[in-house]
């Protein structure tokens, strides 16, 4: 297993009235063979946290890649990187020329990637356009030539910033279906920076939400499940048979994914219990986020 561990980093950026800290002393592993959703507001650190993994700023702190029990630090060919989408590619050059330019810079010769390139092209729609210059290509198309200059080389580690900034709904949803079921990211390790959680949600397996320079990890399992809060006006004790039952000091949460709310309301009855509200709970990525946000 390949882990990324990343112990007290830190960055700070220099103002005229004292420095700004962007990354706030972050300790995280993220593992491999898993797409991870970095989500945040404007301002909170993605950005400078991709660049600090990428090294392209200066930071203090450890980023080291644990393989087989061994650690190292990680080095630019363990990693591929798309900051910023379509601003990483030459718009004076074809799509294809740009696979071909990028790979090069690796010391990648084009035969040797020809191949997965033309998959590539194939599978996000491209291979039609890749004779086309850049600069004529919609943003959607853009964006996606930017994402197979990043996949052909074929690191274990990919960093996506951004990566459906300014795509139509289409082109989106091409993308999602990329990530969610394509055999190109199967064995790697992506880490990708979103505003739109909707996309995230659906891509990734680990949520990881950063504000004010802090990375939490969120825990998503329960996402979308219909839960239910049952509110009463004394104390009760936790009944360890429940499953999908989660007590309170004067209240409980009901999962019904896993328990039938009529089977928890028949036990509240039968232990005299004075209900006072029952309340559906939203329980989807935008509440959970909106909630993280707005606590202090």
């Amino acid at each position: 297993m390949t882990t990324i561990s990343i112990k007290n980093l830190t960055k700070y950026y220099p103002r005229k009235k004292g420095a700004v800290k962007a990354l706030d002393d972050i300790s995280v592993e993220i593992n491999d063979n898993q797409i991870v959703g970095l989500l945040g507001q404007n301002g909170s650190g993605k950005t400078t946290f991709i660049k600090s993994c990428t090294n392209l700023i200066t930071f203090d702190g450890n980023i080291m890649l644990e393989c087989n029990g061994k650690k190292r630090k990680l080095t630019h060919k363990d990693y591929s990187a798309v900051l910023e989408g379509n601003r990483n590619i030459y718009w004076k050059l074809t799509a294809l020329e740009n696979i071909r330019f990028f790979a090069g810079l690796r010391g990648i010769k084009y035969s040797k990637i020809k191949n997965l390139a033309n998959d590539l092209l194939k599978t996000l729609y491209l291979y039609d356009k890749k004779d086309c210059l850049v600069e004529t290509l919609s943003r959607g198309m853009q964006q996606k030539t930017a994402l197979i200059c990043t996949l052909v080389v074929d690191t274990p580690i990919v960093f996506l910033d951004e990566p459906t900034l300014g795509l139509d709904v289409e082109s989106k949803n091409q993308l999602k279906e990329f990530f969610s079921h394509g055999e190109f990211v199967k064995n790697k390790l992506i880490l990708a920076t979103s505003h739109d959680l909707e996309f995230i949600r659906t891509i990734a397996s680990k949520h990881l939400f950063i504000k004010s320079g802090k990375i939490h990890d969120i825990d998503m399992k329960n996402i979308n499940n219909k839960i239910y809060k049952i509110t009463f006006d004394c104390s009760l004790t936790q009944n360890t048979e429940f499953a999908g039952v989660e007590f309170k000091s004067n209240c409980i949460y009901v999962n019904t994914e896993q328990i039938r709310l009529s089977t928890v309301l028949n036990y509240l009855e039968h232990e005299n219990v004075n209900i006072t509200d029952i309340l559906k709970m939203n329980n989807d990525i935008e509440t959970i986020y909106l909630n993280f946000i707005k606590e202090k």
